[in-house]
């Protein structure tokens, strides 16, 4: 299983062979850009840190194996990385969301300026991965009892979750304990979450009811809900606020559809379906979202992929594929 970082129009593979596939990535970038954290969650039960550099101009990409994290009884489904990099937290099929000390990984990530040594497999440029040290988990958040699908962890004290058994949690880190729960009322699985930043508190999430939900964290219950109904069969994989429009946010789902939604209006602004499956005409199955700010309002875009293999870039709801 490889991962591909895309900058701009160009595709840079990183070789990361594991030996299942990868269920989740998250990265965490330095205050001057020059260097990154990229972590990895697995079905080997197993995530991994990466220290990322270069790539910017004639400067070559580096790729280093910084930590590898081990404590999960099954496959892992969710990782995301605290706003200071210094943390990460996982969740997996164990029911388990464990939280990780990055700190060796982060002076990794510093310190990978350096070109590494490049093991070729067909021309394609993959590097091969090299041991990682193993590091072991310093705390678990107890209170899910399913599978952990989601985390998004927006704020240096507050982690969220969401699960197959119908809740999103808020976590106080420091204290290690659950601030607040909600069930959706649906008695469905949530599967993907993402938390409006800069102190709003606004959560997005969406699964196996097939509408997207938006949940006001400020006015408590499940009653402070919006509903934005309009996917098709299959459930929601991906939702994700817009980074320059505190209103807006992306969606995609099993249906093929790519859907932008202002929560001033009840029906999708903008809806694409995407297609890509193996039979002519079928949909593209998707599994994840995100919106790419790029370097100024004329490269701003949105992407999604899934279980074709493709990532299908759209920029200005004109829509491109990249293999």
């Amino acid at each position: 299983m490889r991962v591909r970082p895309f900058a701009a129009a160009t595709a840079h593979l990183l070789l990361t062979p594991l030996p299942l596939a990868v269920t989740s990535v998250a990265a965490w970038s330095g205050g001057d850009g020059s260097s990154a954290l990229v972590l990895t969650a697995s079905k080997d039960c197993s995530a991994r840190a990466w220290a990322v550099s270069g790539g910017g101009g004639e400067e070559p990409l580096s790729v280093a194996p910084a930590a590898l994290l081990e404590g999960h009884s099954d496959s892992l489904s969710a990782v995301c990385v605290s706003p200071d990099g210094a943390r990460c937290a996982t969740g997996g099929v164990d029911s388990q969301l464990c939280l990780w000390r990055l700190d060796g990984a982060a002076a990794a990530a510093g310190a990978a300026g350096a070109p590494k040594r490049r093991k070729k497999k067909g021309g394609d440029g993959e590097e091969a991965a090299a041991a990682a040290a193993s590091i072991a988990s310093d705390a678990a958040l107890s209170g899910h009892s399913g599978c952990v699908s989601g985390l998004v962890w927006p704020e240096a004290g507050a982690l969220w979750s969401c699960g197959w058994d119908h809740t999103l949690r808020r976590w106080d880190v420091e204290r290690g304990a659950c601030a607040a729960t909600l069930n959706d009322g649906a008695s469905k699985a949530v599967l993907a979450l993402d938390v409006r930043g800069g102190g709003a508190q606004l959560v997005a999430f969406a699964g196996a009811e097939k509408s997207v939900r938006v949940w006001d964290a400020r006015a408590g219950g499940a009653a402070a809900q919006t509903a934005l109904a309009g996917h098709g069969a299959g459930w929601v994989s991906a939702v994700r606020w817009c980074p320059w429009h505190d209103q807006q946010l992306l969606s995609a789902g099993q249906d093929g559809a790519l859907k932008l939604w202002d929560l001033r209006g009840a029906a999708a602004v903008h809806s694409t379906a995407l297609g890509g499956g193996e039979g002519e005409g079928e949909a593209a199955r998707l599994q994840a979202a995100d919106f790419w700010p790029g370097r100024g309002v004329a490269e701003r875009c949105v992407a999604a992929g899934g279980e074709e293999g493709k990532v299908h870039v759209m920029r200005a709801w004109r829509s491109g594929t990249v293999a």
